[in-house]
């Protein structure tokens, strides 16, 4: 655990002042999802490629406890068992566009992923924080729906709930998306940020 005590200094030239200054918040870097999904449960949010937690804590929000998933090697597998594509929430987008055994089993998922963001968001920026941010011009969850992936969430007891994109829960943790490598997805973001479409076999998504 790492405690925070000081936020930036604005006067001291290294920290734009476009930007807020941080307040002060205590920081957990656990190894297992048991223990980050705990401490979700007492109110800590979760931090993985942080795009959207560092700027809203830039714009003046506040954080009592985060907590720091890059050291959960299960949030970040990416494999295919069977039927289905595994693909943990702490994947990056650039994994998905680039991963031998995503273009093999599902080159329109592989296709949808090389328009989400810039390379830089591509690069850190995770498919659990892009679901779990709720935001509507995100792209993981209309694209993920119409491909009728599974999450699924780790509960503070230790079990497993296991929904659809559309009913994901707000405070859970996120372990894994299953996504069936039957089907086909196609997705149309040229309308944005009107509108995004994807539709996978009969199903429409925006």
């Amino acid at each position: 655990m790492t405690r925070l005590t000081t936020a930036p200094n604005l006067d001291s030239g290294f920290v734009s002042r476009s930007h807020r200054a941080i307040a002060p918040f205590e920081l957990h870097r656990p190894r297992s999802a048991a223990e980050a999904a705990a401490l979700m449960a007492e109110g800590a949010l979760p931090h993985a490629g942080g795009i959207d937690l560092v700027s809203s804590l830039r714009l003046g929000a506040g954080a009592e406890t985060v907590v720091d998933l890059s050291r959960i090697e299960e949030l970040r597998r990416l494999d295919q068992v069977d039927d289905m594509l595994i693909v943990g929430a702490g994947v990056n987008h650039a994994a998905i566009e680039t991963d031998a055994r995503v273009r093999s089993a599902r080159p329109d998922l592989a296709e949808a992923w090389r328009t989400v963001g810039n390379v830089r968001i591509r690069r850190s920026g995770t498919v659990g924080g892009n679901l779990m941010a709720f935001r509507p011009e995100y792209d993981a969850a209309p694209i993920l729906a119409a491909a009728d992936t599974n999450l699924v969430f780790l509960s503070p007891d230790g079990s497993e709930l296991t929904t659809t994109v559309a009913d994901r829960p707000r405070d859970l943790l996120l372990l894994r998306c299953e996504v069936p490598i039957s089907g086909r997805v196609v997705f149309d973001r040229s309308l944005k940020p009107v509108v995004t479409v994807a539709v996978g076999k009969a199903t429409l998504h925006r």
